[in-house]
């Protein structure tokens, strides 16, 4: 944790991986494995951002949930966005679609319709097309 924070990266999703769980007798690794899940807490735990997962890489036992924890773990660095894109702005809209999660897409009168998750820097850019907290119909 202080090298995290000495190259400004502690706050960061943490993902804590226990690999080898295939030499534990099966009992213990499921118990390894329920522990991990019980210690990660997303966005809603005291220490944020903190994910544990327990696998065997050799024998590919966890694999989903590592990947399931990595998705959760990167849904959490996307801001929410709804946008009322122009239809002559298409190129927002790809990018939306390309590094975004996109929840509802809606075809306007008026342009593209959006809620999704995007990062940061993406969401700071489509501002100008915000309707976040307008009644949008």
């Amino acid at each position: 944790m202080d090298v995290l924070s000495e190259i400004e990266a502690d706050n960061k999703p943490i993902i804590r991986v226990f690999n080898k769980i295939d030499l534990l007798p099966n009992d213990v690794a499921e118990s390894l494995q329920y522990e991990a899940a019980c210690l990660s807490t997303g966005s809603g735990g005291a220490t944020q951002n903190q994910f544990s997962v327990a696998i065997s890489a050799l024998k590919t036992t966890g694999i989903e949930d590592l990947v399931a924890t990595i998705e959760e773990a990167l849904m959490n660095l996307l801001v929410w966005i709804e946008v009322l894109i122009p239809y002559s702005k298409g190129k927002d809209v790809h990018i939306i679609q390309e590094v975004g999660h996109v929840e509802f897409i809606d075809y306007r009168d008026d342009g593209t319709f959006i809620q999704a998750r995007v990062p940061e820097s993406i969401a700071n850019r489509l501002k100008s097309y915000s309707c976040q907290g307008l009644n949008v119909k």
